[in-house]
């Protein structure tokens, strides 16, 4: 995921712990930075804090939020009265998600606070689609959270077994799940799932592919490269140059659905429409 902050170098340099391996954290030394970097970058959250020049500037989120609607909003920042004010003027606007420093930022806390914002992410997309098909047909709770899981944290997940594992259930009663939904075998799902994420992290472009696959726990990348070219038929340098968000999210639904649910709506229909396209 692609974090973009306005904080302290404090607060910067914790965001940056808790980020991990996992996120790429670019910070900006300026409100009018902060805009540009949302402009030019496919930044999925933006963490900041309206106290971070020393008093609130609410009227500078309050431009960001109007600007790049589709970017979730974190504000992390110290308790103190003029902050206090500030989150409440914030509320209103509709910006809810909040981390205290001191408080509420210990490391794996924060990180999940990330996480739950990817809702406008290229996987929740995907993720959103493919949750509304399990659930029009009847599968487990326990393979949607899988699923779910997948998605969200992909480096956990290695092949089909980890699903099962996820699932709770044995890997052919899971691909049978899959093949009743018109959905494609746990395998592509797997496959999806981390080149979805190493699309994300191949945006950034000081990360080589190299840097990209040893992010997403490949011990070769000519394997990473090699699920690239199955899952988009490009190249890892023409997919990571040309690929919109968009056509990615299209690639990937086509490679997710293989056929119709005999006993729920026609799941390529579901999808898209969850997918928003």
């Amino acid at each position: 995921m692609l974090v973009v902050a306005r904080l302290t170098p404090a607060m910067l340099s914790h965001l940056r712990i808790v980020a991990g391996e996992e996120h790429t954290v670019l910070a900006a030394s300026s409100w009018p930075a902060l805009a540009g970097v949302l402009r030019a970058r496919p930044v999925e959250v933006t963490v900041v804090d309206p106290c971070v020049d020393g008093s609130a500037d609410t009227e500078a989120v309050r431009a960001i939020r109007a600007g790049f609607p589709g970017v979730a909003v974190l504000v992390y920042t110290n308790i103190t009265a003029e902050s206090t004010r500030a989150m409440l003027s914030l509320g209103e606007l509709g910006v809810r998600h909040c981390v205290l420093r001191g408080f509420d930022d210990e490391p794996t806390r924060f990180r999940d606070r990330l996480e739950t914002l990817r809702a406008t992410g290229i996987e929740e997309r995907i993720l959103g689609a493919l949750r509304v098909a399990l659930v029009a047909g009847d599968a487990p709770p326990a393979l949607v959270g899988a699923v779910e899981l997948l998605f969200r944290r992909p480096t956990r997940f290695r092949s089909a077994t980890d699903i099962a594992v996820a699932a709770e259930m044995p890997r052919r009663n899971v691909n049978r799940w899959l093949e009743r939904l018109g959905l494609a075998p746990a395998r592509t799902l797997v496959l999806a799932a981390r080149v979805l994420r190493g699309y994300q992290y191949a945006q950034n472009p000081a990360l080589s592919m190299s840097d990209v696959a040893l992010r997403l726990g490949y011990a070769d990348p000519r394997i990473f490269a090699a699920h690239v070219r199955a899952m988009s038929g490009r190249r890892f340098a023409a997919w990571r140059r040309i690929v919109t968000p968009d056509q990615c999210v299209a690639e990937s639904l086509a490679k997710l659905v293989v056929g119709r649910a005999p006993a729920a709506p026609p799941v390529l229909t579901i999808l898209r429409r969850a997918a928003g396209r």
